[in-house]
């Protein structure tokens, strides 16, 4: 039933609507907006006022929930849209119009037991407030309006914009007598992906003390309740809703209520598809159980009375991850190879490998790269997890324990793939880890040459079957969040382009991916499609300085087919330093590349191996840091360049001032 009051004066949001239409249909409808409310516990039957239902796209995770839920918004036409959606569940009363007339309606025609409530979101308004409130401060008028409707064991959420607004409400005397909880949202409140509680942060960041929030500019949810507090606490909860429908779920940490505050891990369903995933991960420890025997404990997981729900043991320790850091940190790269290897031997046992034999789920999954499997001789376990991360196994009182296990398979898999994952993606979550690599990680865990590029090609295969056309967030982000917060200043992407699908050098942002520079570095492997054999790179978007650490394809050096900038390089790991063109169609040993001109980039080629195919991917290895500098500091660079450019030939230095500035000894 939707209820229309006196509207909001001058339909102010309608405008507003007409202005940002397709970033306020994609923010409304597409669901993920709904990843504010969804993981936090409300008992049922609960009773829920939703301040700001828009569209209805939480409207409709809220009727699930609650046994009646009354949604208000300020704008007919809204509520128009979220009364075609949820208007017919028999559960949910829906106002349209004057806030205040809105408050007024509740508390007169409401029966006394049905003025209070369990749980009130205001996902929005509170940002609004002047719209339909007047005076020096709208948003405490606004939580003055609602509090009285809060239950004494309920609780309310409000969005906001970051720290700042949070400290105006907290400091109001307003709240005394409440409780409160502040929630990181990330990356950002039209697509949450992350909800991450202030004590959560400090514990994992801060050591447990101080404020884990960040420097204001976050959106935060507030989560305000009395002292009769009766529902489990949300600590974290993480969102996976770019996998096909069947695999999209939520990870949670919870903490219960009672005295103990003991905590815990579930893993929900977020469409009923996905029920039957979720459901199996229960069954998946026994058989794991019994393939690792003593040597490797496997985190205990129950059922719930809620199907497509399963809970998990909340442990506490060091995961591997953080000690083969620590062992890196402490004795160097060589002792931190020993170790992951001894990982590896731990969690993929070569005593219990048998041959791989090729099956259909296998296909599948791994669709034309499986026929490449057949050529090798490869092993398998009985039981394949194929997310055997060093992050997923904990550490503690002398036992290391799985804790996730999600991805398990019944049917061969082979058992290199498996050891490619744990190194490929501890590698690139850090610079200091790809030291591991130049020590040959890879070649010591017996990864070589065309295994090592069918088990990449195998990854983005794996990647494209569980995401099937889905797209994800960094993409909806950049189309249609409009002033969206960057992680830094200091924080930039290398974007790569990939050729067309004639193998044209016609490069475009739809055939591009972004990967993320920390403080201007970036070390780890590229995914380059099948068939490639040239990619362009920009490293910036201003004049600067690229130094290059590592530029492998495959192993070797590629060509440097283009630059707007000055290159510098070796003919040879060792060999002479150079400047200028390089020599057609030779591979070199790029140093560094001097940026002049706004939007640096550069595009690089090789010659695939003969024992490759089309259908392989090819490994481009990159470590480079990029630095903003000045045009005039470059601008004797510059001159250089067009004197190299009228002569047609290279500008070789073998000494002097202007070789250490080249290669970095000298600032």
């Amino acid at each position: 039933m939707l209820e229309i009051l006196r509207t909001c004066p001058k339909d102010r949001y309608r405008s507003v609507i007409q202005e940002r239409k397709s970033e306020f249909l994609l923010e409304e409808l597409s669901g993920l907006k709904a990843n504010l409310v969804r993981a936090f516990k409300i008992p049922a039957p609960a009773s829920v006022l939703e301040i700001g239902g828009g569209c209805g796209s939480l409207t409709e995770v809220l009727a699930e929930k609650s046994g009646r839920l009354v949604s208000w918004d300020s704008d007919p036409v809204r509520c128009k849209i979220n009364e075609v959606r949820n208007g017919e569940r028999e559960n949910v009363t829906l106002y349209a119009g004057d806030f205040r007339d809105f408050c007024r309606k509740i508390r007169l025609n409401l029966p006394r037991e049905q003025k209070r409530f369990d749980l009130i979101t205001c996902i929005g308004p509170i940002q609004r407030a002047s719209q339909f409130l007047s005076g020096e401060a709208p948003c405490r008028e606004m939580l003055r309006e609602l509090l009285p409707f809060l239950a004494e064991d309920g609780f309310m959420l409000i969005l906001l914009k970051g720290i700042g607004e949070y400290r105006q409400i907290v400091g109001d005397s307003l709240l005394s007598g409440y409780r409160t909880e502040l929630y990181e949202v990330r990356p950002d409140e039209k697509f949450p992906m992350e909800i991450t509680g202030e004590r959560w942060l400090s514990e994992r960041h801060f050591g447990g003390e101080g404020s884990g929030t960040g420097d204001g500019t976050v959106p935060a949810l507030l989560l305000i309740q009395g002292n009769r507090r009766t529902a489990d606490t949300l600590l974290y909860a993480k969102f996976s809703g770019e996998r096909a429908e069947k695999y999209a779920l939520y990870t949670a940490v919870y903490e219960k209520f009672a005295a103990d505050g003991a905590r815990y891990v579930e893993k929900t369903a977020l469409t009923k598809a996905a029920a039957v995933h979720v459901d199996r991960i229960c069954t998946l420890s026994g058989k794991l159980a019994g393939m690792y025997g003593d040597s490797l404990q496997i985190n205990r997981c129950e059922a719930t009375e809620k199907a497509g729900t399963v809970r998990m043991e909340y442990l506490t320790g060091e995961t591997f991850e953080e000690y083969l850091d620590r062992i890196l940190e402490e004795q160097g790269p060589e002792a931190c190879t020993k170790a992951l290897i001894r990982y590896l031997d731990l969690v993929v046992p070569k005593d219990r490998e048998t041959a791989f034999v090729m099956t259909e789920p296998f296909r599948e999954i791994f669709g034309e790269v499986a026929g490449k499997c057949e050529t090798l001789s490869l092993k398998t376990l009985p039981v394949s997890d194929v997310d055997l991360i060093p992050a997923n196994v904990i550490r503690s009182g002398g036992k290391s324990t799985l804790i996730d296990y999600e991805w398990t398979f019944g049917f061969p898999i082979p058992s290199g793939f498996l050891r490619y994952r744990i190194l490929f993606y501890y590698l690139r979550g850090g610079e200091k880890r790809q030291l591991l690599e130049e020590d040959g990680i890879y070649e010591k865990a017996g990864l070589f040459g065309q295994e090592r590029r069918i088990f990449a090609s195998m990854e983005d295969s794996f990647q494209r079957w569980l995401t099937k056309d889905r797209i994800p967030v960094r993409d909806l982000q950049e189309e249609f969040s409009h002033g969206c917060a960057k992680t830094g200043s200091r924080d930039r992407d290398l974007r790569v382009y990939f050729p067309g699908e004639d193998g044209a050098e016609t490069f475009s942002e739809m055939r591009a991916s972004d990967y993320r520079m920390k403080d201007g570095s970036f070390s780890g492997e590229l995914k380059v499609p099948p068939g490639t054999t040239m990619i362009r790179l920009d490293p910036g978007d201003s004049p600067g300085i690229l130094r290059i650490r590592r530029l492998t394809v495959d192993g070797r050096p590629p060509m440097l087919l283009r630059t707007n900038g000055m290159p510098v390089f070796r003919e040879s790991e060792d060999g002479i330093i150079q400047t200028g063109p390089l020599p057609s169609g030779k591979p070199a040993y790029l140093s560094a590349i001097y940026f002049w001109e706004e939007d640096p980039n550069f595009t690089i080629r090789w010659e695939p191996e003969k024992t490759s195919s089309t259908a392989d991917c090819h490994i481009v290895s990159f470590a480079c840091s990029f630095t903003e500098v000045s045009r005039d500091f470059l601008t004797p660079l510059a001159d250089l360049q067009k004197q190299r450019e009228a002569s047609a030939s290279g500008i070789h230095h073998r000494k002097g001032g202007f070789l250490r500035r080249l290669t970095g000894r000298e600032n």
